[in-house]
């Protein structure tokens, strides 16, 4: 099998991930509320973006679940491995330490703000994407590529895919311009 195909073993939840990352890649920049409209509380973007962070949690937890109950597992085995030992020489493990240690990074800094409220929520829901909760979702999006990404094609499919939602945002600005 060479580096550009991907293998035929591939699970549900590795293509569910896949494809919301790529759905997300495509809709979080497309999307906007044109601010006339009363049809949104929030924007679509970020509606978008917690949907698509919820989609790659619930793949995981089924596919966790799944691959836990098939194995037999039963409880601790006794031999416990290090982190750094877990990670190894492995990077796509190392993004997802990073990553774990951002969002706790986040997570404490959240609680220890002076408007924690603010810190988790936002100020309001028309001004979103600095709040806890957004960026968690983009920690999660970004950790599912991290552990994922395995092979030419599929980053094949996000350069398309992001070259598409750029294209589209592009053409969208310039029609604006008189």
């Amino acid at each position: 099998m060479s580096q550009t195909q991907l293998p035929r073993h591939r699970t549900a939840a590795d293509r569910v991930i896949e494809a919301a990352w790529l759905l997300g890649l495509l809709l979080v920049p497309v999307l906007f509320t044109p601010r006339r409209s009363l049809a949104f509380v929030a924007d679509p973007k970020y509606f978008a973006l917690h949907l698509i962070a919820i989609v790659i949690v619930v793949a995981w937890v089924i596919e966790w679940a799944t691959r836990r109950y098939a194995s037999g597992y039963t409880g601790a085995s006794g031999a416990r491995r290090s982190v750094p030992g877990w990670a190894g020489r492995r990077p796509e493990r190392w993004a997802v330490l990073a990553g774990v240690a951002l969002g706790l990074i986040a997570i404490i800094s959240t609680f220890l703000s002076p408007a924690p409220r603010v810190s988790l929520w936002g100020r309001s829901f028309v001004g979103l994407g600095y709040e806890l909760y957004s960026f968690l979702a983009l920690l999660i999006i970004f950790t599912a590529v991290a552990a994922r990404l395995r092979h030419l094609d599929q980053a094949a499919r996000i350069l398309l895919v992001t070259m598409a939602a750029g294209g589209i945002t592009s053409v969208y600005g310039i029609s604006q311009n008189p």
